[in-house]
């Protein structure tokens, strides 16, 4: 406990009290010493009210709106006898800018002890809370040092296998052979788009973001040459493309296919079989293009607002999956880099991903989308 009186007498009797109650007080000569003693693992501060002039009222609120995020030191402040009250002092300020208990005087000092405990209790809760903040933190940076370290080192021993399926599919017409080496090749290729996902993830959480090389592109001609891809891959699927008005501007092609990818993908998977997913571009806006991914089916109210979180999933997870629930995440990290935004709305029984982008790439910090 801080302790701050207007006389040696009044904080050596309040110092007493609370030492034998079993509290460690620490006496302070004035605010500039309580301030500074604030700082280095103070539990509370009890001041008396006349102990704060206009000036140290002041530099009290200055040295606590200093303090880290996770901390709200508790004062506990004396008042003078409500006849006197606190009209004519400056202390008020501290009311609505402070952790503050009044205490009133004359009080029995089972009150004020009460008071202390109750203070302390809170902050030690505070404590409890910052050395947890610290834990998640290093946690996170250890998650993120692992996800790049076993990113980066798989891609060796993935590039291996890619060649030697390869090589196999170049030296035998043996269907069996052919098929075989089909297979492990599509799964080399699929463990590669997990792996790029995981170190786009570790960029991210490192502060890094998504990197771009922006140039002169079609998102029109972008999104027909996804999704016929993925119609090669998928022969039952029907998806439907389409676009208004001019779909050009300055982008990274590469990494807006990866988010039609994404997209449309979480669209096949999810939605309801036989039903098309339908994706359309709409360059209408001078200043900004859509790009609108739907597929039948709902998703359930309650997981749109954490649907684009990393590792999550808009079923539960099941064996034979084949992503990790990054796909949403990334697609939501590219399209900011580009100094955009994605959401995802339900209408009439379809589920409506749906991209704004301006026409030319911009940092997100700096991106203003424009309606016209």
């Amino acid at each position: 406990m801080l302790v701050l009186a207007p006389t040696g007498r009044d904080a050596v009797m309040i110092e007493a009290c609370l030492r034998d109650a079993g509290f460690e007080c620490e006496i302070c000569e004035d605010v500039e010493a309580l301030s500074t003693a604030s700082r280095t693992n103070a539990g509370a501060a009890l001041i008396a009210e006349e102990a704060l002039s206009a000036a140290g009222a002041d530099a009290l609120l200055a040295a606590l709106a200093t303090q880290e995020p996770w901390s709200d030191l508790p004062v506990l402040l004396l008042t003078l006898p409500a006849k006197r009250g606190l009209r004519a002092h400056p202390t008020p300020g501290l009311l609505g800018r402070a952790n503050v208990m009044l205490l009133q005087r004359p009080m029995a000092p089972y009150l004020l002890l009460s008071a202390v405990r109750s203070a302390l209790r809170a902050r030690r809760r505070q404590y409890q809370m910052r050395d947890l903040h610290q834990q998640l933190s290093r946690a996170v940076q250890l998650s993120d040092m692992f996800m790049g370290i076993l990113g980066h080192d798989l891609r060796t021993p993935l590039g291996a296998i890619t060649m030697a399926a390869e090589v196999i599919i170049r030296s035998t017409e043996d269907p069996r052979v052919l098929r075989r080496a089909g297979r492990v090749l599509a799964s080399a290729d699929r463990m590669a788009r997990m792996i790029e996902q995981l170190l786009d993830v570790a960029r991210v959480r490192q502060g890094r973001g998504i990197g771009l090389h922006p140039a002169a592109a079609n998102l029109f001609d972008i999104a027909k040459q996804v999704c016929q891809e993925l119609t090669d891959a998928h022969p039952q699927a029907r998806i439907e493309v389409s676009a208004l008005g001019d779909p050009s501007g300055s982008w990274d092609a590469d990494r807006l296919a990866q988010v039609v990818s994404n997209l449309v993908g979480n669209s096949l998977e999810h939605g309801s079989p036989g039903e098309p997913v339908t994706v359309h571009v709409d360059g209408g806006q001078r200043a900004s293009l859509r790009l609108c991914v739907g597929n039948a089916g709902e998703i359930p109210e309650q997981v749109i607002p954490s649907l684009f979180d990393p590792f999550k999933r808009c079923a539960p997870f099941k064996a034979g999956d084949k992503g990790l629930g990054l796909g949403l995440f990334i697609a939501q990290e590219i399209a900011r880099a580009h100094g955009g935004q994605i959401s995802a709305r339900v209408v009439d029984g379809r589920t409506i991903f749906e991209v704004l982008l301006p026409r030319e790439a911009q940092p997100a910090e700096t991106a203003v989308m424009s309606p016209t």
